[in-house]
Order: structure tokens, then C-alpha cells, then sequence
């Protein structure tokens, strides 16, 4: 008899766990992803990097091209010497990534730039201000900015990784990430 209760209260315990796995699963709530080409316009509407005040209705984007470079060849490329940044804190390598931004009819949103990082099967890629600077010098290294309405701007973004060092990226298939909620919207490259 008391290895029947044991038995039962056993299989009790198994079917109440089982069910609050399950409960548990069912509403976990998920984030629906969308990839997007290289050339095509991702619409935001509303999806952002961070917080909900980005406003990003009517702003799209698309990722017109995306080259990797050295370093000495970027800064050449914008008129600068290899001596623009310390060595130090020098990257081995640039992936510049040409964007263009578009806004229609959004009077109060922003594109939070700074977040809009590359992610790769074993790394992350982020834009780096200091050549940014250089790329669009009106922005003053800030990596944030507002379209005036029913305007669109073309400009180029460094990225570099985001521990010193590198990865050969030639052959690699990357995402930059546009937003991450309430849908995650992806740029799939390959390199």
C-alpha cells in the first residue's frame, strides 16, 4: 500500500510539473523576426532599438552596399593619415556599411544609430563614432539623429568589432539589426 501512494503521488508531482512546463512555454511571448536583402527598404513603423519614444513610423531604411576595408585604407578613403586614431585603439578592420534613410511624414521620431549593431555567427560588429565622424563630420560623432519630414539622407557606417582584434569576414553572413521590438527587423549580407 505504501508503495502504491508513493507510486501516485509521485506521477502527481510528474503531472504537475508537466503542466506548468507547459504553462509556462505557452506564454512565453516571442519576438517575430523579418530579414530583409541588401537594396530593400525595411519599413521601421514604429519597431525600435531600445524604447517605444523612438517614433519611428514612417522612417524605412535600406543598406545600399557593405565592403570590408583596412583600417589605413578607410581613413585614406576621407582624407585622413593612420595617425587619426591612436594606435592602440586602432581597428585591423572596417566594414563599411552604406545606409540610406528615409522619412515620410514623421514629425517627432529618431533613429537611435548607435544600437544598430552587426552580428555575425561568433561576432558582434558595433559603429565606431570617431570614424563615423569622419564619414558624416555634420554629425559630430553622435550616433543618433532625426530625418526632417518627408526627407531621406545617404551616409556611410563604420563598423568594427567589439573587442579588439578580428575575424576574417570574407565569405561571412551578417545581420545588422534595424530593431528589436516589437519586431526584431534584420539586413542580411553576405560578405
Amino acid at each position: 500500500m505504501k508503495k502504491i501512494l508513493t507510486t501516485v503521488a509521485a506521477l502527481l508531482l510528474i503531472s504537475i510539473l508537466g503542466v506548468r512546463i507547459w504553462y509556462v512555454n505557452s506564454s512565453v511571448i516571442t519576438i517575430p523576426v523579418e530579414t530583409y536583402k541588401v537594396g530593400e527598404w525595411v519599413e521601421l513603423d514604429g519597431a525600435f532599438q531600445d524604447v517605444s519614444y523612438e517614433n519611428t513610423d514612417g522612417y524605412s531604411l535600406r543598406v545600399k552596399s557593405a565592403a570590408i576595408k583596412s583600417y589605413s585604407d578607410f581613413v585614406r578613403e576621407y582624407g585622413e593619415s593612420e595617425d587619426y586614431m591612436e594606435e592602440d585603439i586602432r581597428p585591423e578592420l572596417v566594414l563599411d556599411v552604406e545606409f540610406e534613410f528615409s522619412n515620410k511624414g514623421n514629425t517627432e521620431g529618431q533613429i537611435e544609430l548607435f544600437q544598430y549593431f552587426v552580428e555575425g555567427r561568433y561576432f558582434t560588429m558595433v559603429p565606431n563614432s570617431s570614424l563615423w565622424f569622419l564619414t558624416v563630420p555634420k554629425g559630430e560623432g553622435q550616433m543618433g539623429f532625426v530625418l526632417d519630414q518627408d526627407t531621406s539622407f545617404e551616409f556611410h557606417v563604420p563598423y568594427i568589432f567589439r573587442q579588439m582584434g578580428s575575424v576574417e569576414l570574407t565569405g561571412e553572413k551578417i545581420h545588422i539589426i534595424a530593431s528589436r521590438a516589437p519586431v526584431k527587423k534584420m539586413i542580411e549580407i553576405q560578405l
